[in-house]
């Protein structure tokens, strides 16, 4: 087995693959976008641009129910709470980066 270690798109393709895949206007994608890469590069873990179809997917569908935040926070969960365990400085980065996004 080869193993390839592929780089983390672009934001612009990020952008288009969140807006194609889930249907939110742009922005909305800016919004996931941003929020995600700027999760990644703070703690240096690895969500992708799944996470911002995943997001996405809701938000579109989601009707106001659920807030921005909480999408957020259940999307990215595997990253917040690695190994099961509740990582709270990870958390507040998330909730700063969600708040700068208002």
């Amino acid at each position: 087995m080869i193993t390839l270690d592929i780089n983390h798109f672009d934001r612009e393709t990020e952008l288009l693959i969140t807006t194609s895949r889930t249907g939110v206007d742009q922005a909305t994608a800016e919004r996931i976008v941003d929020v995600v890469r700027g999760f990644r590069q703070a703690t240096e873990t690895n969500p992708t641009v799944r996470n911002c179809v995943m997001i996405g997917t809701i938000m579109a569908a989601n009707h106001g129910y659920l807030s921005f935040g909480q999408v957020c926070l259940d999307a990215l969960s595997r990253e917040l709470n690695p190994h099961g365990t509740p990582n709270r400085e990870r958390r507040d980065i998330l909730l700063d980066l969600i708040g700068q996004t208002d």
